[in-house]
């Protein structure tokens, strides 16, 4: 028998208010970047049949216990997604990713810059998600976490970046760290709360600034 999940950490209102006040404005910003991106994906499409695909990818994955539609704008050539559908229930895109030739052309610029998880601002504003905390997995993943006695994924609402994700090239384990950062939202004030979540951001804004992924 596997031990009980901790408790569900509950995010401040603050942290709330101020995911929504910085998702309003990434969205009203980003508006010129996603209107060059879809001239990009169409120009694109209209020379490569590998790049004729859906503009969003999106897959079922856990964020505090629960299960929710997660979108990312689709950077995998045709055929390479349904080809691992057809391999099992759960696609795992991590492994994927590696291989440029899996990739179309702006899926490899997107994927280096992180922006090919700009779509998950809905899911943040949507209240799926919140901007910083553990990256939400795949159910597959998520049930095998459980099975080790891993629950930050149901313990909290699962972020666009973490702590972990922001550190990019440390040697720090990743549950440990996305473990005291839900442990820190417990115990401290929504404000003390998001000033640690800025830190986090501003730190993330830079790893995605040397296009080292996340």
């Amino acid at each position: 028998m596997h031990p009980q999940s901790p408790s569900f950490v509950q995010i401040p209102a603050a942290k709330r208010w101020f995911d929504i006040c910085v998702v309003l404005l990434l969205l009203l910003v980003g508006i010129p970047f996603v209107s060059i991106l879809f001239v990009w994906m169409l120009l694109e499409r209209a020379v490569s049949a590998k790049a004729r695909v859906p503009f969003f990818y999106k897959e079922v994955r856990v964020s505090g216990g629960k299960k929710f539609l997660f979108y990312k704008f689709r950077i995998f050539r045709k055929g390479v997604i349904e080809a691992a559908q057809e391999r099992g229930a759960v696609v795992h895109t991590k492994p994927l990713e590696k291989y440029p030739e899996n990739l179309t052309l702006y899926g490899r610029c997107l994927k280096n810059i992180y922006m090919d998880e700009f779509p998950q601002l809905w899911n943040v504003l949507k209240g799926d998600m919140t901007l910083v905390g553990p990256r939400p997995t795949n159910i597959e993943s998520s049930a095998a976490l459980c099975k080790q006695g891993i629950y930050t994924r149901e313990r909290i609402r699962c972020g666009l970046t973490g702590p972990f994700q922001a550190q990019k090239g440390g040697d720090a384990d990743q549950h440990a760290v996305d473990a005291a950062y839900i442990d820190f939202v417990q115990s401290h004030s929504g404000m003390a709360v998001v000033c640690k979540d800025i830190g986090i951001l501003v730190d993330t804004v830079k790893t995605i600034f040397r296009a080292e992924g996340i």
